[in-house]
């Protein structure tokens, strides 16, 4: 039996051994509207008269490789011409560079708090290293790069005491050196050709070429989340392995794959498990299998479980849940897929026609064990919180009406998000937050019960956010007991600053500005790191 609420949230439940409650909170998305001749491959050596037939075949497969990456080079060469796409590369989007040694930050107003931790503050980020080559035209169309695409660079501020108890603060930032930004930095131009947005036919050729050329369609840009398991750091995007990060100097150790048995794509919001420190996690493909979720042991060296879920087709899921003994699968129709094109239809996107649904899946499981509940159709892009209420799993999530292209669970009673500027974003159809606010999910609004009560706090005219994250102090007693921390950028000033404000009280001014020594661009997500 489902009973559901108004149109800001939805309740279902079953009569089962588990039901599912949803909380979500909604908004109405933002509108948004022949080659030159070949050079013969070059020439087979052989070392000694006395070669082997083993030795010459080596040697030949050498030669057609090379061969077969020149002729491509070529072809890209003289088929694309490649152009700058100006919004990508405009203000506090343009990408920066590596500032080099970390620089002492002295310049703040106000205190940073006595009882606040020492720390580092990451946040990661999208920067092109070559931004002035996002658009390529070819004779099969035209596609483009999107602003999710650059290269992950880490910016990372440093909150440590001297030995007479004084702050000492500091900033450094730093690409994420994966394999295809080595690749890109030693060809000093991009090497992929662009696919995710563009023409159909275009978009297919692309992804083609890049993966005849590289082994894959897309870099590996490592720009939307850093996260901390077992100790370790890693920087990440969807649809690769995550890149170990030493956050003492930001270098970066190598790629992920816990020992070499996952080969999946890898979700930017993995799920610490309240009490045994296991990590959940999840990749979503364009091929089968779909959807793959796992579990990995708290120490961070072994894969306790993998299952395909059993997808039908590419679904773009970008977040998963967890409660003390359960999975929370989010299935909404932003479909994704290479096949698409060959009909003449988008590589990405958001069916206003399809189903969304929830699935209630026992940690170990499988994809006959998921518990699934309708929804009505949208797309939970994020999700807030995931717990155990009795018989029932409570699901809170902020519910998109359209497209969109933390250690759990326990119940919280707060939640902070970063609101968007419609106006400031409608203009380049990018994103740009002006607002955080703070959710009291036990607290209904005073006017309307079926809302909850939210805090805001507002940024001056032209200031904008990312990477907000909460700290908490250090044996708080409320769970609003800590601080709320996040680069603001003044786009009258060109100033970069992050921000301390009191989570108690919100809606003051921060207790702490720092002032950066170079602009910090707009990015993602962010993790306070002790």
């Amino acid at each position: 039996m489902f009973r559901a609420g108004g149109s800001s949230s939805s309740r279902l439940r079953s009569a089962g051994r588990c039901g599912v409650r949803v909380h979500s909170h909604t908004h109405k998305a933002p509108d948004q509207a022949f080659p030159s001749p070949f050079a013969p491959p070059n020439a087979i050596k052989v070392s000694s008269p006395e070669w082997k037939k083993q030795d010459l075949m080596q040697e030949v497969s050498k030669a057609l490789k090379s061969a077969s990456s020149s002729l491509l080079e070529r072809f890209i060469g003289t088929t694309y011409r490649f152009s700058e796409q100006p919004c990508l590369n405009e203000g506090n989007f343009r990408p920066v560079d590596e500032i080099g040694d970390a620089v002492l930050l002295k310049d703040l107003s106000g205190e940073v708090p006595e009882d606040f931790p020492e720390g580092v503050y990451i946040r990661n980020g999208p920067n092109p290293l070559h931004p002035t080559q996002t658009v390529a035209d070819s004779i099969f169309g035209s596609t483009s790069y999107m602003y999710y695409e650059g290269h992950g660079m880490l910016h990372a501020v440093y909150f440590n005491k001297s030995g007479l108890g004084e702050w000492k603060i500091s900033y450094r930032n730093k690409f994420v050196d994966s394999d295809t930004f080595q690749l890109e930095r030693e060809k000093n131009e991009v090497a992929f050709v662009p696919f995710a947005d563009g023409q159909p036919y275009a978009t297919l050729v692309a992804f083609v070429l890049n993966i005849l050329r590289f082994g894959k369609p897309v870099k590996d840009s490592a720009n939307t989340n850093i996260f901390e398991h077992a100790g370790r750091a890693f920087a990440v995007s969807e649809h690769h392995l995550p890149y170990e990060i030493d956050i003492n100097n930001l270098n970066t150790l190598g790629p992920y794959s816990i020992n070499g048995v996952w080969s999946q794509p890898f979700t930017s919001h993995p799920k610490k498990i309240h009490g045994s420190g296991d990590l959940v996690i999840m990749g979503t493909n364009t091929e089968k299998p779909h959807f793959v979720l796992g579990v990995i042991s708290s120490d961070g060296e072994k894969l306790l479980h993998k299952v395909d879920l059993k997808f039908e087709e590419g679904k773009f899921i970008h977040d998963i849940g967890v409660t003390t003994g359960y999975n929370i699968i989010m299935d909404y129709p932003l479909i994704f897929g290479i096949s698409r094109t060959l009909l003449q239809k988008p590589f990405i996107e958001n069916d206003m026609n399809g189903k969304s649904r929830i699935g209630v899946m026992p940690r170990f499981g499988d994809a006959e064990s998921i518990m699934w509940f309708d929804v009505g159709n949208h797309c939970s892009y994020h999700l807030f919180n995931c717990f155990e209420d009795g018989n029932e799993v409570v699901v809170r999530s902020c519910r998109i009406l359209g497209s969109i292209i933390p250690s759990d669970r326990i119940r919280n009673k707060y939640g902070y998000a970063q609101v968007a500027d419609s106006l400031a974003t409608s203009k380049t159809g990018l994103f740009k937050f002006k607002m955080i606010a703070k959710l009291h999910f036990d607290m209904p609004d005073k006017e309307n019960k079926q809302f909850i009560s939210v805090e805001y706090h507002a940024l001056k005219e032209k200031q904008f956010c990312s990477g907000v994250q909460f700290v908490a102090k250090e044996n708080g007693i409320d769970e609003d007991d800590g601080w709320v921390v996040t680069y603001v950028h003044d786009e009258e000033t060109n100033i970069s600053q992050v921000y301390i404000i009191d989570a108690k009280r919100f809606s003051e001014e921060p207790v702490a500005k720092i002032i950066l020594p170079q602009r910090v661009p707009y990015g993602f997500h962010g993790n306070f790191f002790l």
